[in-house]
Order: structure tokens, then sequence, then C-alpha cells
């Protein structure tokens, strides 16, 4: 069916709930390779720093080893665990500061009790042995195998190039072959932090196509939110108060140019604009009830602006339309009736007008 084609995008709402049950593009590979690679480097930057730890702390230990005072075996164990705590500290705060940034670099901050809650699925050992011999645990193995045997051929190459110089490496001395060694694990680790870190990307990005995959929407998915949406109480209330924002600071400017005001006469106005030919039908320009109708009213009288009283009509213009829409068509004939009233009026004044002034002009045009 149609319907069941799920050609839509997720809305906003839908990825609101799916980041609430903690659905996000979030890859476990890409946090763990950051680290390594990050440890790697920070390991072969401050090496010689280590080595001249575990030095001192090791000609210390030689010092001493003569004495088997209790107050020196304590201060042995002191100083090999000051010595851990300076090794150990930066590349654990590193890895840990390196792995809080990328997850939320990858999903921003996410708490959710779903994942928490204790499901007896998970406790099967039939759901289990059929998610391991299912497809997507096949999947899942081999690509796990991928990064393995990328990592198994950088070092058989790494073997391959220096074989010449392990199968030598007996013979040298003891420094220059820990030197040598310490060089060729860390060219090792670096090439494994990089291969692990390039999987990890596009495992990232096929995480991101799943999750896109799986929020879409079927059309009726869609037309059904967009009507829940506007059924929330709160989005109807959100609406509304938006709207009073809107008719309280325009609406005052927008009675001036108003053709007639309709009142009720003290609780509504409504200010309605007719131009014709220009306007196929009388739009509304400001509406308001209380103080906002008093508002108005006082506006129209400053400018000019004619003021009939029909509580009817007012109240059916009030509650039948907003601000900036025309009148419904069922107001058509009431509304008729009040502007031609209000043009009638304009013209007998300014016919008015017109005799006064023509019966104040001096005989004969003379200045």
């Amino acid at each position: 069916m149609a319907d069941q084609d799920r050609s839509q995008k997720a809305t906003p709402k839908r990825r609101q709930d799916a980041r609430k049950r903690g659905q996000v593009a979030r890859s476990r590979d890409l946090t763990g390779a950051l680290g390594l690679l990050a440890v790697v480097l920070f390991l072969g930057w401050q090496a010689k720093l280590g080595v001249d730890t575990w030095q001192r702390l090791l000609a210390q230990v030689l010092d001493r080893g003569n004495s088997w005072d209790l107050r020196t075996v304590n201060g042995m164990v002191s100083m090999t665990g000051s010595a851990l705590l300076r090794c150990l500290a930066a590349p654990f705060a590193l890895v840990w500061t390196i792995s809080l940034v990328s997850s939320v670099a990858q999903g921003g901050f996410v708490f959710s009790v779903d994942p928490l809650l204790p499901k007896l699925s998970r406790l099967s050992p039939v759901t289990n042995v059929k998610n391991m011999f299912s497809i997507a645990g096949l999947s899942r193995t081999l690509k796990s195998l991928v990064p393995v045997g990328a990592i198994l051929f950088v070092a058989f190459v790494i073997a391959r190039r220096d074989w010449t110089a392990i199968m030598a490496s007996s013979r040298a001395d003891m420094r220059p072959l820990l030197g040598w060694i310490s060089g060729r694990l860390f060219e090792l680790g670096w090439k494994c932090g990089l291969i692990l870190l390039a999987w990890s990307a596009i495992d990232y990005f096929l995480q991101y196509r799943q999750l896109e995959s799986s929020l879409r929407m079927t059309r009726q998915e869609a037309t059904q939110e967009a009507k829940d949406a506007e059924a929330n109480p709160q989005t109807r209330n959100a609406i509304r108060r938006r709207r009073r924002e809107i008719r309280k600071r325009w609406s005052m400017k927008d009675v001036e140019r108003a053709t007639a005001v309709v009142t009720n006469p003290q609780h509504f106005a409504v200010a309605l604009e007719y131009r014709p030919p220009q306007m196929p039908a009388p739009v509304v320009v400001a509406k308001g009830m209380d103080d906002v109708a008093l508002q108005i009213k006082e506006t129209a009288r400053w400018h000019s602006v004619p003021i009939v009283e029909n509580p009817p009509l007012a109240q059916a213009l009030y509650r039948a339309t907003e601000v900036g829409e025309a009148i419904p068509a069922k107001l058509y004939a009431a509304v008729a009736e009040i502007l031609a009233f209000v043009f009638r009026m304009q013209a007998t004044l300014r016919s008015r007008e017109a005799a006064r002034a023509a019966a104040a002009a001096p005989p004969g045009g003379a200045k």
C-alpha cells in the first residue's frame, strides 16, 4: 500500500521522542578508536618522562634493598604507588576526556531509563542463540573481522620489513634493543589507531543511516502526528498566546486605516477595513475585548473612524475571524449594511462640507 511506504522524513517530535528513548546515532568504536590513538600519541610524546620515572624508582629501590626496616618497606610501596600514579594519571584523564567529548559530539547529553529497564527477552537463552546465529549477528561478526584483518596485515608488513633486524636482535645491546622495540610498537600502535578510526567513522555513518531509516514515517503517521499536535492543549494555548501578543502589538496602529469599528458597545470592538475594488471582502484589522476594545474605540475617535454599535455582529465577528483575515461569507449581508450606512453617512458629510464651503465662498469668485 502507498501509506506503508515510509517516504516521509522524521518530524522534530518523532526525533525528540526517539531521543528520549535513547535512540541516537552513536558509535562505540569511534570513542574507543579516538581514545586508543590519543593514548598512543601521548605515550610516544612522553615516553622519556616515563622511562626517567621508572629509572629513579629502580635506583631508590636498590639503594634501600639492604634494609629490612618496616618503614623502608612502606616507603618503597608508597614510592611505587606514586610512580604508577604519575605515569597512569595523564593517560587515564586523556582517555576519559576524549571519550566524553566524542560521546557528546555524536549524540549530545542523553539520559534515558528505557535501556535500563529489565527485559525478559535479554535473559532468554533461546533468543540469545537465535541472535548469535542470525543474519544480523553474522553481519556484526563479519564487520568486526574487517578491522582485525587490516591490523594483522599492517603487523605482517612491519614484521616483513624489519625481519632482518628482528633476527639480529638477540645479539644487540639491551638499551638500543629496547629503544628499537619501543619505536616499532609505537608505529604499530598509531597505524592501528588510524585503521580503527577510519573504520569507526564508517560505522558511525552506517549507524546514522540506520537510525534515519528507522525514524522515517508513512504519510498516514505524519498526518496523524500533525493532528495530534493541533489537538495538544499546550500547542493550542501557545498559538492563542502568540495571537494575543500579535493583536496587542499591531491592532492599535492598524485601527487608523480602518473603514469602520463595530462595537458591543462596551465589551467587544472589531475594526474593519474595506477598500473596493482592491479588496474583495472586508478584512479584520483589529479586535479586542474589554480594555483592548476601549483602546480601539479611543483610537478610532482620535482618527475620525466611524463607530457603529451592533452587539450581535460585533460578537460574531470577534469569534469567527482573526486579525488579518477576511470576514466569513455568512456575515457578508450584515457587514454590508454597516458599511453602506457608513458610506452614506460619509457622503452626506462630504456634501454638507462642500455646500458649506460654497456658501462661504465670496460671490463671483473674487479673492
